[in-house]
């Protein structure tokens, strides 16, 4: 009764996909055709079509109806034990299932082909924006029938098991060879379908693909075929892809920053003036280049490679460098200044420590001689450095072996700062002492006769 009100339920739903009609068949056949050519594509249908799906469907069917049938006569018996109830149960969750599925599925793909029924879904409905279903069962599985039926097969075998149990033909004190006993002869047909639905998974979930990018996401987040709850949902992973898309989108371009890179460096290693490398700058950076960090980065990375390469040994040859860049320096610093001047610094430090962090002297080291002449030349404030240096949670690339090297800088930032919050105390103080010799006011915003006030 169960196989009969499911062969029934199939051939409807089989009916009302319009299978029945003259020059009707499976859409995935038509793109297999069109891959593989018409001679061999008449030959599977010859082969597989033809033939082989009939004896699958005897097999899936005969196979176990026999092994019970025989079983019964030969016991003179056709009383039920548990795994038949077991079976049928499982079969019948299996059938409500795969229906269910269908169900859901016709319904949408009959919304979506109606054109006002889609546009109305559309503005709250993501499934009919992505073309495709994520919600209900698919939710958990992205073939919640194709499971159902390949379950439903595996629990037809399970009538002929329970006979086979039942008549202590799997019996053995080994489990090993109890293992291979319960894989009986007529668990072929199901055996076979399961293989079978590898295969029309992969073609069905590529041809969903080509149709549909955004079906990428729904793999990444969803069981294929046995259901399982997702960490996240499929709109929620959607987003993050539409975000990194964006973030990809707006991301500067790493040619031409190269580029840029190169021109600084041929602009150090020439005798050009700054509006020369400025213009390069215009011509070559966009506007996702400019609003990076990028530009101010490859800066601070072309001008510490400049210094290495040449083999600088003398202070004054870092400061001429950083003279020459000054003008571009604040050129790349005009949009996202504070930022951008944090970038800098991290980035002049992840290249000094690229770079070996090395030496000019015995005296000095490059990074130091560096940061010092950025800051006397007021390109970067010591609030930027200092903010920098106090601050414990910075993961910059080499941050930790960098300041043994600028820790006696910092120490004399630190210094001169004090000082001068100092002398700006005591410029407050010398002003307050003497706004109390200045003359009070009257109400009418006189200065009042000394004879009044006293």
């Amino acid at each position: 009764m169960q196989m009969m009100g499911y062969s029934t339920a199939d051939c409807c739903n089989y009916w009302r996909k319009g299978g029945y009609t003259l020059h009707a068949g499976d859409y995935r056949w038509a793109y297999v055709r069109q891959r593989i050519g018409e001679v061999p594509f008449q030959l599977l249908n010859f082969v597989f079509v033809a033939f082989i799906q009939n004896y699958l469907l005897m097999l899936l069917a005969a196979g176990p109806a026999y092994v019970a049938w025989l079983a019964r006569r030969r016991e003179s018996t056709a009383e039920l034990n548990t795994c038949d109830y077991c079976a049928a149960a499982l079969l019948l969750l299996c059938f409500v299932g795969e229906t269910v599925a269908d169900e859901q599925q016709w319904a949408f793909q009959s919304n979506k082909r109606n054109a006002a029924v889609k546009s109305r879904f559309e503005k709250s409905d993501a499934d009919y924006r992505r073309g495709f279903l994520t919600s209900g069962l698919f939710r958990y599985s992205r073939h919640p029938n194709f499971f159902c039926e390949i379950s439903l097969w595996w629990c037809v075998y399970g009538f002929a098991l329970s006979v086979l149990f039942s008549s202590g033909a799997v019996t053995s004190k080994c489990p090993f060879f109890f293992v291979c006993r319960m894989f009986h002869w007529s668990c072929v047909g199901a055996a076979f379908l399961t293989l079978l639905f590898q295969g029309s998974t992969a073609l069905t979930e590529h041809i969903t693909l080509e149709k549909y990018p955004q079906y990428a996401v729904y793999q990444e987040v969803t069981s294929r075929l046995i259901p399982a709850v997702s960490d996240s949902w499929p709109a929620e992973e959607e987003e993050k892809r539409k975000k990194e898309e964006e973030e990809a989108k707006n991301r500067p371009d790493e040619k031409i920053l190269d580029e840029f890179e190169d021109a600084v460096a041929t602009y150090l290693n020439g005798k050009d003036k700054a509006s020369v490398i400025i213009e390069k700058a215009k011509k070559l950076l966009g506007e996702k280049e400019y609003k990076s960090f990028a530009p101010c980065e490859r800066v601070a990375s072309a001008a510490l490679k400049h210094c290495k390469e040449a083999g600088y040994t003398e202070d004054d040859q870092v400061k001429e460098v950083v003279n020459r860049l000054k003008e571009l320096i604040e050129y790349v610093f005009a949009a996202k200044v504070p930022k951008q001047k944090f970038a800098f610094i991290k980035q002049s430090v992840k290249t000094a420590f690229h770079l070996g962090l090395p030496r000019l002297n015995k005296a000095s080291a490059l990074i130091e001689v560096f940061f010092d002449q950025i800051y006397m030349e007021e390109v970067i404030e010591d609030a930027y450095f200092l903010k920098w240096f106090e601050d414990h949670n910075d993961e910059t690339e080499g941050r930790e072996k960098a300041l043994f090297q600028l820790m006696a800088w910092f120490q004399t930032l630190q210094e001169d700062d004090e000082e001068e919050e100092e002398e700006e105390a005591d410029e407050e103080s010398e002003g307050s002492d003497v706004e109390k010799l200045i003359p009070q006011r009257g109400a009418m915003g006189r200065v009042m006769p000394v004879a009044t006030r006293r």
